[in-house]
């Protein structure tokens, strides 16, 4: 499954002006990991066994996206001065050139690759991969664990909606990972996790997880519903419209692009 690397989430340290003045080159890497890495992708902090992230979960919203990239493009900044200042110093391994091309990295992602608009399988294992690393691991008893589970699945409806208003025409090939990946997520919900749980004994906490886990699984089958009827018309659309005007070659092309089941009018 895919770790959802392009979600965001609402707390940010409050920055004093002047802090590049007083950061060094091996301070920064540190930084970078602290203010933004995790920040913007909580699920690694949780994997990372940083738990203060456990029951945070970004929305994936374009706001979001842009505070990324602009957080990232601040950060690659102060990294670029405090190089330029005193290149860094010699380590093993070179920490701080390596968070540099991490940071180059996720900008050329997030700007001109732009998953976020182009792949639909990132929002449904992204959110899967969020409960998967809470479950999967014993660093807290079972019912903590299971409270944290109940934070981010209230959270991952929001997600799907995301998915509705960033995908733009998505490749077919993507679309078809995507819903061909739902059946499975679905039955990790509705199988995986309740069993993953099983032993905590508090009733009002179970009952919770069963309501929030339900709006997890009704949220993921919209979802394929969504990818089945909306996208998949999308892209028969657009085809439709670059293809030669000619009833023959219009015909193949949409027959090709349009699966039976998308419920789209011919």
């Amino acid at each position: 499954m895919k770790n959802l690397r392009i979600f965001s989430f609402s707390h940010w340290p409050a920055r004093a002006s002047g802090r590049l003045a007083t950061r060094s080159s091996t301070s920064w890497p540190a930084a970078f990991s602290d203010e933004l890495m995790f920040r913007f992708n909580p699920v690694a902090g949780t994997a990372a066994g940083f738990h203060q992230y456990d029951a945070l979960l970004p929305s994936g919203s374009r706001a979001e996206i842009d505070a990324q990239i602009a957080a990232l493009k601040r950060f690659e900044a102060e990294g670029a001065e405090l190089r330029s200042a005193r290149p860094f110093r010699r380590e093993s391994p070179p920490t701080s050139e390596l968070v540099l091309a991490q940071i180059q990295s996720q900008l050329l992602e997030l700007e001109n690759i732009r998953p976020w608009e182009k792949d639909p399988d990132a929002y449904s294992s992204g959110a899967t991969m969020a409960i998967f690393t809470i479950m999967s691991r014993s660093f807290a008893p079972p019912a903590e664990r299971l409270k944290s589970t109940i934070a981010r699945e209230r959270l991952i409806p929001r997600v799907f909606q995301s998915a509705r208003e960033n995908l733009k025409n998505p490749p077919r090939i993507s679309t078809e990972i995507a819903l061909q990946q739902l059946p499975g997520i679905v039955s990790f919900f509705q199988n995986d996790v309740p069993a993953a749980f099983r032993m905590v004994s508090d009733a009002p906490l179970v009952a919770e997880f069963q309501k929030t886990n339900r709006a997890v699984i009704d949220s993921l089958n919209a979802y394929q519903a969504f990818l089945k009827k909306t996208t998949f018309c999308r892209v028969r659309t657009a085809i439709s419209v670059s293809a030669p005007r000619t009833t023959a070659g219009n015909c193949c092309m949409t027959r090709w692009w349009t699966p039976r089941s998308t419920g789209c009018s011919r």
